[in-house]
């Protein structure tokens, strides 16, 4: 039984092969795990499926892009007969049972089928009915001669002659096909050349010849009802051609009667509608997608074919124009007929092209489509802003947790006369939102781009390549600019990207760890701020909590991004002229603490300018080398106190320890409300402990230790004069009223000797 049933392929990388249907069915299509796997761009990932059932063997559409055929017809579910022509797309093949022979073909019309290489398909009429005499014409040629009509009757009836048609009757009528697919239209009609008429004396006894006055009068009494015949068969063919046109052809889709007409000015010029041959030329497809956009004969909503994608669960489809022309300064509009079915949502755009590598390529989207399975008319609206020059028109679809369909037609690019106005403006700047869907933002000063891509997305509603989904945003004038996104649900994600001009002028970030230049990649760090440029040309943007803010250079600038909530507003501060003022203030407050002595003021002071009003370039530097001097001198200084404090450890000595400890309180004094202070009285407090423990353990191993440091210990008066004291307290502490109070001077006596012969006299 499985070797009953099998597909030949006829076309295509895959042409010669065949292959057996058995009882479970078998897929069709591009993907690898089909049984059938056909290498052609016209077949869709999981085109069709042919499945064997008690009337045999039965092919169903699985919802693909270019349909599937049996013959000229489109269908979504057909049984084969053996010897039946289906076509996956542009790829042809032959249905085969093995137990019924293909049928002859019918009788009638010959059709010519076009192949790769033929020009045209041919389609050569019947031979003419053949000519028989009128019956008043024979009663008259009775009565006329009698003898005639006896003998006539007698013998054999001659069969009638063939009546030799004119030229013009019998021509060829050819046909060639229309674009790609099974449409056909009449070509020119070529004359027929009738056969040399045979001469009467060669045909025989049994031959009559009709003389053209017979021949005359027969076909003006017959050419009323010829007339009637001829209307008749024509009404006919225009419906059943009507018929066929809407319902075998498209499927189970109408296919619009409206002639497509392109608006003045369309930059798309030929492939705005997607009909005839160069249907797909002009458009490429993503690479990463998942699906890919063909031209559908059944779907158009004018002419004859759209730009269609059947689109699976999470599978998607993107593809652009030719990059046109486009002049600065001025609007572009975008308009297309879009359709969707199912759980697909689709969406144009619109991509700019930056006229060097300083100015990347920005996006903006329409709102997607989501809802209503008719024709909707799309218009987009987006600035041409100086320093991008082309344009490309993007179409995208994607399927949600269920599939559908997405179709494009109408498509058209027209560049206004006038600019589209920014969303807002203060000064010199000027914030463009490019798209329906708050897709990207521009903030532009005069001419020149300081950031763009600004919008809060959501990074998990969209595979890589597709666009994501964006907050809803709305700007306002409030001392600079202000964004505000509203509240959506998913992973949300901040980021935009900085002009390379800007960046080398200067990046910082403001955090609750303070002031930090930025020109490196750096991991996420808690940020409430950022600083874009220098001088008069700086930009602030802050926020009101801190967010896990990221950088890295990358091509075209340098990227920030931060995950967040929302809602979210960002304030874009763009004028500083009262921060200046005040900045040079917290400048000359921190240079008179500097010169009293009272470094931590002064620390704290330069600190203050950079976290508050870090705007003024050349006070920016002289804060930051100010407050890296004094750190530098201040560590110094604790790190010298703690190696006191290490070696008056080794010694155990209480004033040793004092010692450190007023160190120590100085340099707390001096740098009081900055981090040294505090690193300083953190070492005052562990010399203070210490000299209240010194001198607590036992008398006797305190006397032996210091009795064998005073013997190593180099010549020095000062802390030979502190070991001989120390010594003195612990042996007359030790030494008891009787004989060992003697022993105790004598055992003082001889540790001086050993240790130094020469110091008892200095001691």
């Amino acid at each position: 039984m499985d070797d009953r049933f099998s597909l030949r392929v006829e076309s295509g990388p895959d042409s010669g092969r065949t292959v057996a249907i058995p009882l479970e069915g078998i897929t069709i299509g591009r993907r690898p795990e089909n049984k059938l796997v056909l290498a052609d761009a016209s077949v869709s990932g999981k085109h069709a499926e042919l499945r064997v059932g008690a009337d045999g063997v039965v092919v169903r559409d699985l919802g693909s892009t270019n349909g599937t055929y049996v013959g000229a017809a489109r269908v979504l579910e057909h049984t084969l007969h053996a010897g039946d022509k289906v076509r996956f797309g542009s790829v042809q093949a032959t249905f085969f049972d093995a137990k019924v022979a293909p049928p002859p073909p019918l009788a009638g019309p010959s059709v010519h089928v076009v192949g790769p290489g033929d020009d045209e398909i041919t389609l050569e009429e019947p031979e003419p009915p053949v000519a028989r005499p009128a019956a008043s014409s024979a009663a008259s040629s009775a009565a006329s001669s009698p003898a005639s009509a006896s003998a006539s009757s007698a013998a054999p009836k001659p069969a009638a002659p063939a009546r030799t048609p004119s030229p013009a009757t019998l021509a060829r009528t050819t046909f060639e096909p229309v674009g790609d697919g099974p449409e056909l239209r009449p070509a020119a009609r070529q004359a027929y050349e009738p056969a040399p008429r045979a001469d009467a004396s060669q045909a025989g006894e049994s031959f009559v010849e009709v003389g053209d006055e017979l021949l005359s009068r027969a076909q003006r009494e017959k050419r009323p009802l010829a007339l009637f015949a001829f209307v008749g068969v024509a009404v006919f063919g225009s419906v059943a051609g009507v018929v066929w046109f809407r319902y075998f052809r498209g499927g189970s889709q109408q296919v619009a009667e409206r002639a497509p007409v392109a608006p003045a000015g369309n930059l798309l010029a030929g492939s705005f509608s997607f009909e005839g041959d160069a249907a797909a030329q002009g458009w490429t497809a993503a690479e990463t997608a998942t699906q890919t956009l063909f031209p559908e004969l059944s779907a158009a909503k004018s002419g004859r074919s759209a730009l269609s994608a059947s689109l699976g669960a999470s599978e998607w489809a993107l593809s652009r124009s030719e990059p046109v022309r486009v002049a600065a300064r001025r609007g572009v509009a975008l308009r297309a007929a879009v359709r969707r079915s199912g759980g697909v949502e689709a969406r144009v755009g619109i991509a700019l092209l930056g006229a060097d590598d300083a100015h990347p390529t920005l996006h903006g989207w329409s709102a997607p489509l989501v809802i209503g399975d008719d024709w909707t008319e799309v218009e987009l609206n987006v600035p041409v802003l100086p320093g991008w020059d082309r344009a490309e028109v993007l179409l995208a679809a994607r399927g949600a947790e269920s599939g559908g369909r997405a179709s494009f037609d109408d498509v058209s690019l027209v560049q206004s006369e006038q600019q589209v106005p920014p969303s807002a403006e203060s000064g010199d700047y000027k914030l463009w939102w490019l798209g329906d869907a708050y897709s990207s933002a521009v903030l532009m000063r005069i001419e020149q781009w300081i950031a763009a891509g600004l919008a809060l997305s959501d990074t998990a509603s969209a595979p890589d390549g597709y666009p994501r989904r964006t907050a809803v945003a709305a700007t306002r004038v409030a001392d600079g600019l202000a964004i505000a996104f509203g509240a959506f649900d998913g992973a949300q994600e901040l980021a935009w990207l900085v002009n390379p001009n800007t960046a080398k002028q200067g990046l910082a970030t403001i955090g609750p760890a303070g002031y930090r230049a930025r020109q490196r990649e750096f991991e996420a760090t808690p940020t409430t701020s950022v600083l874009l440029g220098s001088g008069y040309q700086m930009v602030r943007m802050s926020w009101p909590t801190p967010l896990a803010l990221a950088g890295a250079p990358v091509d075209g600038g340098y990227r920030f991004s931060a995950s967040c909530t929302a809602p979210l507003e960002i304030s874009l501060q763009l004028s500083f002229k009262d921060d200046r003022v005040l900045a040079n203030r917290a400048a000359e407050a921190a240079r008179e603490a500097e010169k009293s002595g009272r470094l931590g003021d002064c620390m704290r002071g330069w600190g203050e300018l950079l976290s508050k009003w870090p705007f003024e370039e050349a006070l920016v530097k002289e804060a930051e080398a100010a407050r890296a001097r004094l750190s530098q001198t201040g560590q110094e200084q604790v790190r010298a106190i703690e190696a006191e404090l290490e070696r008056a450890k080794f010694f155990a000595l209480a004033d040793l320890y004092r010692q450190c400890e007023q160190k120590a309180r100085e340099l707390v004094d001096r740098y009081a409300g900055s981090e040294l202070g505090l690193l300083a009285q953190q070492v005052a407090e562990r010399a203070a402990q210490a000299a209240e423990t010194a001198g607590t353990g036992s008398r006797g191993d305190d006397l032996a230790r210091l009795r064998a440091i005073r013997a190593a210990l180099p010549a020095s008066p000062r802390l030979a004069a502190l070991l001989d004291g120390e010594l003195a307290r612990l042996s007359s502490a030790t030494s008891s009223p009787a004989p060992s109070s003697r022993s105790a001077p004598a055992a003082g006596g001889d540790a001086a000797p050993r240790a130094n012969p020469g110091s008892g006299g200095g001691s």
